[in-house]
């Protein structure tokens, strides 16, 4: 059970925790809208070690965005809402495609869309003060800390890519290659 314990804390300290939660959700559409083009980077690599896909996400006030995606352009609604224990979600409904292959290689079935509504975690880089990079990410495993208060536990492949503002010089970009969850040595021994 320590060494359960101590891995859990481990992963908490590994990745910036929820650290929006004076954040309001008005802030990060505006910042959305704001900066309107976002370039979204996947952590996977392929043989060389380049990014698997790289995309377009566009952000309009209206609250539809469009993602460009190899051969593909999809059309979505989207929303933000920041939870109670400060977590960004990214609400996005995907309401049409307009053919070819995604940047993965998958093609949209017009027959199903729309599709149901997708909630992706942002975990913001400079605790959402910059709000100009995120992580993307599925929801963290919820767990009680040492203090009995809740807390969360981001998992490695939890965050499958970045998204950063479209203004952001290439020279400044981050790397997602380099991101991973480090869980420090004395975790192991405890």
């Amino acid at each position: 059970m320590r060494l359960l314990a101590a891995s859990c804390l481990a992963l908490l300290a590994a990745l910036p925790g929820p650290a929006h939660a004076n954040v309001a959700a008005w802030e990060i559409r505006e910042r959305l809208i704001t900066e309107g083009t976002w370039n979204f980077t996947a952590t996977a690599l392929d043989a060389s070690g380049q990014a698997k896909c790289r995309e377009t996400w566009i952000f309009r006030d209206n609250r539809t965005s469009s993602i460009v995606s190899g051969d593909q352009q999809t059309e979505h609604s989207w929303n933000i809402e920041v939870s109670r224990d400060g977590l960004v979600w990214l609400v996005v409904t995907t309401l049409s495609a307009s053919g070819g292959a995604d940047c993965l290689g998958n093609v949209a079935d017009p027959a199903d869309l729309p599709r149901p509504q997708q909630r992706i975690a942002l975990q913001f880089f400079d605790e959402g003060h910059s709000r100009t990079a995120a992580l993307t990410c599925r929801a963290p495993d919820a767990v009680r800390g040492p203090d009995g208060k809740p807390a969360h536990v981001w998992r490695p492949g939890a965050c499958w890519g970045v998204i950063e503002s479209a203004a952001i010089p290439a020279e400044n970009r981050i790397d997602p290659s380099q991101w991973r969850i480090v869980v420090p040595n004395d975790a192991a021994g405890s």
